[in-house]
């Protein structure tokens, strides 16, 4: 049977060469699981920027009316008093705080791409994408969609390889 028979176990050429294929198969996906992890996290990274972008022109909006409303409320003016006062110092805090955490979301996201990369997180440079995702409109057909993930897909491709090894 082979290099390295078993007596009573079939452990041939045929066999091996089903073990090579499956081992193949592993790399095959791992290729492809790799590949979607970076571009998700592309994007995701992507995403962190605009919210981060956001929330900071909701802090600068909440700071701007803070500002405005102290000012009322030092001179006295309508629209001033200390409860308006408090009210949009609070809300400019709360928007602070969700910078800082924006932020630590960008880059916990940065610091997960990098690493799926296999970049090092101490190169002082910060990854900003420079891609705008597409907004084409897409009609899929569904039917062909289904018949080709079957016929490409790694995991069937490796369930048969097992079933045909035993």
């Amino acid at each position: 049977a082979g290099p390295g028979a078993i007596p009573g176990f079939n452990n041939g050429v045929l066999i091996a060469r089903i073990r090579t294929d499956i081992a193949l198969a592993d790399f095959e996906a791992n290729v492809r699981n790799l590949v979607r992890d970076v571009e998700r996290t592309y994007w995701e990274l992507y995403y962190a920027y605009r919210r981060l972008d956001a929330v900071i022109a909701g802090r600068d909006s909440a700071l701007q009316t803070w500002r405005q409303v102290h000012a009322k409320y030092v001179i006295g003016a309508r629209g001033g008093g200390a409860q308006d006062e408090a009210q949009a110092r609070q809300q400019y805090f709360q928007f602070r705080s969700a910078v800082e955490q924006s932020l630590s979301n960008l880059y916990r996201t940065e610091n997960t791409l990098r690493y799926l990369m296999g970049l090092t997180a101490t190169d002082g440079r910060l990854i900003r994408p420079c891609d705008e995702p597409t907004t084409a409109n897409v009609a899929f057909d569904w039917y062909e969609s289904h018949c080709e993930a079957l016929a490409r897909s790694v995991e069937i491709r490796q369930q048969k390889w097992r079933v045909k090894q035993r």
